[in-house]
């Protein structure tokens, strides 16, 4: 019988008072149950034992077990945790052993010993064995002290032990955000206690998590211990490392308790500055450096932004830079030869500055300087500049865009000319063309605390001379004004750019002239055109020749007008013979008779073809056909008589 109650255990049997045979036994309930008689506790006395006067033993049942002592389950509380600002998540029940079939409460009640009303927490008790409700605006500054009370109806109340102290947690108050580029956010926190001990018990509990966000995803964290914040708003700082320039995050603060359950949050919205340039620097000369200066993240906007650029020695510098597609230029100048320095250059989003970008350098040697160009042959040059103590000079040779001439020798291992190495002040390149434009680049090398320090390579452009006075030997040249015959200066330079536009009078050495053409004239002008190209002149001949010349031109003169006069005389003659030609024949056409006059056939000849044979007197030649003026005599003009 005490077995069929599954929720009844026969604990032990104590011999409570030995009255003679007498024996009282006691059943208690298993832990987490009551029994459900108006007396509640864990243990009843269930039945006596007797011995009557006869000895025998007698059992008296005082309660009934499958009745009304039922054990019934006690409330448990199982745990109480922040779940918001002010706010906590109860969790309660039954055992989870509770059988509802052994009878269930009707409702629970919540009871908050220090401050607050009683609350139900649940009329529906199918959530059994375990249960859970929030409670919210939890505004006392008090701990909190749960007691559930399970009601099974009939006036039978059950509570559990008094739950230890409870307090809720609250959100930060967050101040102005604002964010140093985008590796520095800093923020204003203080808590809203006003109880000081109140605050001291809730900070040693809580820690405050901070993360920036841009939408569910976290780019940083970090954490304040619950001391750090108190209700003075106070200034922190959370760096970054992976924030984008000009882009809108949220920095949220999360209250949490030492377990990491959930004590609410804040949130507020802030942009990011610029992040740190892309800067670069390109040597320009010994006292001067360009700052290449790229916006960050790759942007491409075309701006103009306020630039704070710091130079190691020198003051700082603010000043407005225009951007164009993302990229803008800085010239660091009054700088000292193979000095070093760091710039640090920093973008301004309005008035707020972004993260700083740092480079270092040594500037770079002095560069070769008073550099001096001649030209020993028309093919060679010779360069010098001012020699450097200590200094190295790289040479090189290069056409007009700036490539190095490479080796003309085809042997192996053989330096190349035009690619020299010198601590001279001086090289010498040959073997080059006329006309031709050439680069001459030069660059010093110095060791310094054995570093070695290169220069910015100096270009000089070259062009080599087109005509010398040596492709006009027997002349003399004079300055031609343009558009002028008036001879001038004689020209004593050895060598002549190409240049139609300057012209030269020539004149002939020695006991030559000028070859003159056939209207005794020459041309005693020319000018440098090209590359071994003078333009067209008369040339320089002996004087005799020229007399020569002049007499057989004087020959063929009177030759060529002698000509001229047979040729009239022939062709007079001839005029002559035709008009008395033509006279002649009008004259015997008048006297001659008609009857003798004959005209000419083309095809008279074929008067004289022969007839065929036997057929001599009725032949008529097909090709030949007589005039009308005479018809031989014997021809019949009947037509009749003929056919």
């Amino acid at each position: 019988m005490i077995t069929s109650n599954t929720n009844i255990v026969p604990d032990t049997f104590i011999t409570k008072n030995i009255i003679g045979l007498n024996v009282e036994f006691i059943l208690s309930c298993k832990d987490g149950y009551h029994f459900s008689s108006t007396k509640a506790g864990t243990s009843q006395t269930f039945g006596k034992c007797t011995v009557d006067s006869s000895g025998n033993n007698i059992y008296r049942k005082d309660i009934d077990i499958d009745k009304t002592n039922i054990c019934l389950g006690v409330p448990v509380i199982k745990s109480i945790d922040p779940s918001g600002n002010k706010m906590v998540t109860v969790t309660y029940g039954l055992p989870d052993d509770f059988d509802a079939t052994k009878g269930k409460p009707v409702s629970f009640v919540g009871k908050n010993y220090v401050d607050g009303p009683d609350a139900e927490l649940t009329s529906d008790v199918s959530c059994l064995p375990t249960c859970t409700k929030d409670l919210s605006s939890l505004d006392a500054e008090k701990p909190l002290q749960m007691v559930i009370t399970a009601n099974y109806g009939d006036s039978v109340l059950i509570s559990s032990p008094q739950f230890k102290d409870v307090y809720p947690l609250r959100e930060a108050v967050v101040g102005t955000v604002t964010a140093k580029g985008t590796s520095m956010v800093t923020y204003q926190i203080s808590d809203s206690f006003s109880d000081n001990s109140f605050r001291t018990a809730v900070q040693a509990l809580t820690t405050y998590k901070i993360m920036v966000k841009k939408g569910s995803d976290v780019s940083v964290s970090g954490t304040l211990a619950g001391g750090d914040v108190n209700g003075s708003p106070t200034n922190k700082e959370l760096a970054t490392t992976k924030l984008t320039s000009k882009t809108t995050y949220q920095l949220v603060v999360r209250t949490e308790n030492k377990d990491g359950k959930y004590g609410g949050e804040v949130s507020t919205s802030f942009t990011t500055g610029y992040g740190p340039p892309s800067v670069t620097h390109e040597l320009i000369s010994s006292t001067e450096n360009k700052l290449k200066i790229d916006l960050p993240d790759g942007s491409t906007d075309s701006s103009t932004l306020k630039v704070k650029i710091e130079v190691t020695g020198k003051d700082a510098v603010e000043k407005q830079l225009t951007f164009t597609n993302g990229k803008a230029e800085h010239m660091l100048t009054g700088l000292v030869a193979k000095n070093s320095y760091t710039v640090k250059v920093t973008l301004f989003d309005g008035e707020s500055a972004g993260d700083v970008s740092t480079i270092a350098f040594t500037q770079g040697p002095p560069e070769a300087s008073n550099i001096k160009v001649i030209f020993p042959t028309i093919t060679s040059i010779q360069v010098t500049w001012d020699p450097i103590t200590n200094a190295m000079f790289k040479v090189k040779l290069a056409d007009k865009d700036g490539a190095p001439l490479p080796n003309p020798s085809r042997k192996r291992n053989t330096n190349n000319p035009y690619q020299v190495d010198t601590d001279k002040s001086e090289v010498l390149f040959s073997g080059l063309k006329r006309n031709t434009e050439y680069q001459v680049l030069i660059t010093t090398e110095q060791n310094i605390d054995g570093k070695l320090l290169t220069s910015k390579e100096h270009v000089e452009s070259v062009t080599t001379y087109a005509c010398t006075k040596e492709d006009k030997p027997g002349f003399k040249l004079y300055a031609k004004s343009q558009g002028s015959d008036v001879k001038g200066d004689e020209i004593t330079d050895k060598y002549f750019k190409a240049d139609s536009n300057t012209e030269f009078f020539m004149e002939c050495t020695g006991e030559t002239v000028f070859e003159v053409d056939a209207n005794l004239s020459y041309d005693n002008v020319t000018s440098c055109t090209g590359a071994n190209a003078w333009a067209p002149h008369s040339e320089c001949v002996n004087k005799e020749e020229v007399s020569n010349a002049e007499g057989r031109n004087v020959g063929v003169i009177v030759g060529v007008i002698l000509a001229v006069i047979l040729i009239l005389i022939i062709l007079i003659v001839i005029i002559l013979f035709i008009r008395r030609k033509r006279k002649d024949q009008r004259g015997n056409g008048a006297g001659a008779s008609k009857a003798n006059k004959k005209k000419y056939s083309p095809r008279e000849a074929e008067q004289h073809v022969e007839p065929p044979a036997g057929n001599e007197d009725t032949y008529r030649n097909p090709y030949y056909t007589d005039t009308n003026e005479n018809p031989p005599d014997n021809l019949s003009t009947d037509c009749d008589s003929a056919l």
